[in-house]
């Protein structure tokens, strides 16, 4: 009987007897299965039930094949810092200003440099422009 094997490389032309089962031709072959018409051949079955010069398709193994992909570790993550928040003051801008019956007078001085709206800050042993830089002086 002549069938046509085909392996992913190549087909081949093979004289094979009826009376030979799948599965040992399977074991000359080094062939994991066999397909013919898109199924599967029973291992139990004879050659006989495939047609003269018919093409059967040997399914060979494949060195690395369902195994899972590779990925990556997952980066640890570190929870992020959270910012910092003022406390709430109630009536803050009594450390601005002082209030004596009707006039309004301010605490802090104004910086020279920049002009009127920019205060210095007070420190213990200083004054400082947070714009300018300069000292009050």
């Amino acid at each position: 009987m002549k069938l046509f094997v085909q392996y992913p490389t190549e087909t081949l032309a093979v004289t094979v007897d009826e009376n030979i089962s799948v599965k040992q031709y399977q074991e000359l072959v080094g062939a994991v299965a066999f397909m013919f018409a898109g199924k599967m051949l029973q291992t139990a079955a004879t050659l006989r039930t495939i047609p003269e010069d018919s093409t059967i398709i040997a399914v060979t193994p494949v060195d690395g094949a369902g195994k899972d992909k590779k990925r990556k570790k997952k980066v640890k993550k570190t929870p992020k810092h959270k910012s910092h928040v003022d406390k709430k003051v109630k009536l803050a801008i009594l450390k601005l200003y002082s209030v004596k019956g009707d006039t309004v007078d301010s605490l802090r001085e104004y910086c020279k440099r920049c002009g009127a709206g920019v205060r210095l800050s007070n420190h213990k042993d200083r004054k400082h422009c947070g714009k300018c830089g300069s000292n009050g002086k």
